[in-house]
């Protein structure tokens, strides 16, 4: 082996060492300054932790709201599909029986 893969393996090694580091959980338990609901979290440790009921921020309602109006879209969208494809094979029944009298 050369000089040069050793080296790329220890620093693969190295490197890997350390990304496993700093990605062990903490034992100070929720973190602090991670984001809404981690602050949200944290604001609750005075409180009995088996009973967290996190509030609903606005961005949250928000994005709810969106999620159900798209899933109603996608409802309206599904059955229109359905409706198109039953229109679709009438018409191809109907063309099937006009083909098999002209034959005839």
């Amino acid at each position: 082996m050369s000089f040069g893969i050793i080296n790329i393996k220890c620093l693969a090694v190295l490197l890997t060492f350390f990304l496993v580091a700093n990605s062990a959980p903490t034992v100070h338990g929720p973190c602090v300054g991670c984001g809404p609901v981690a602050d949200r979290l944290t604001e609750e440790t005075g409180n009995n932790m088996e009973e967290i009921d996190l509030k609903e921020t606005s961005a949250e309602a928000i994005g709810d709201r969106i999620m159900e109006e798209m899933n109603g879209m996608k409802e309206k969208f599904d059955v229109a599909l359905t409706r198109i494809g039953e229109e679709i094979s009438k018409d191809q029944e109907e063309q099937d029986e006009m083909n098999m009298k002209n034959r005839k």
